[in-house]
């Protein structure tokens, strides 16, 4: 049965945790640390688990930066949203990358941009921050949104909200993961010949 102290991964719904109590854990960003050196600033990786955050990550490492990941979750069933990663393995990539990695949950009961903002606090009381990094290639309306909703934020911590792959040619970057011998698997499709867990590849 459920043991009341509001495990982060409870298999009974938390049927005895006092609502109060549950909400305060269930929806906290948690902050997976490896290493960080508060001495120095970083850039805030917003990190799927896929292709283009590792891309816009290896952009800021190529810069000497010292960069944290930062994912979102949905606490329920423990996955990132829209690519329905596995919070678990998240968690593995950034143990592998030896990067720490802040973990936000969804609230559904306030606005996203809130929920976010708590994990950037969690970042931005350790360290200075110096820049919000974003994996997005060509959707205007994707960015002019991240630009309203974190760069507020963003200036009053001094840092900048900055997308490195931005219309950067598809086959190059492409050409660079390849080159670097990244597995990447298909999350989702919506083709007959393409199955989601298949080998993201050249081919």
């Amino acid at each position: 049965t459920c043991c009341a102290s509001a495990c982060r991964h409870c298999p009974f719904a938390h049927e005895r945790v006092d609502p109060k109590y549950k909400k305060l854990r269930t929806w906290a960003p948690t902050l997976f640390k490896r290493s960080i050196d508060s001495e120095r600033p970083v850039d805030i990786v917003f990190w799927s688990g896929g292709k283009d955050s590792w891309l816009a990550w290896q952009a800021s490492e190529r810069e000497g930066r010292q960069c944290v990941w930062l994912t979102t979750c949905d606490p329920i069933d423990h996955r990132v949203p829209i690519q329905s990663i596995p919070i678990e393995d998240i968690i593995r990539q950034a143990d592998r990358a030896g990067r720490s990695l802040v973990v936000t949950p969804i609230d559904p009961e306030r606005p996203w941009v809130e929920s976010v903002t708590a994990g950037l606090d969690v970042i931005a009381k350790r360290c200075d921050v110096a820049h919000l990094v974003f994996g997005d290639l060509w959707l205007e309306d994707v960015r002019a949104k991240r630009d309203e909703a974190f760069g507020a934020w963003a200036s009053a911590h001094g840092a900048e909200v900055v997308f490195p792959l931005w219309e950067k040619p598809t086959a190059a970057l492409l050409s660079e993961l390849f080159a670097a011998n990244v597995q990447v698997h298909i999350s989702a499709s919506y083709v007959d010949d393409v199955s989601t867990g298949e080998v993201f590849d050249e081919a």
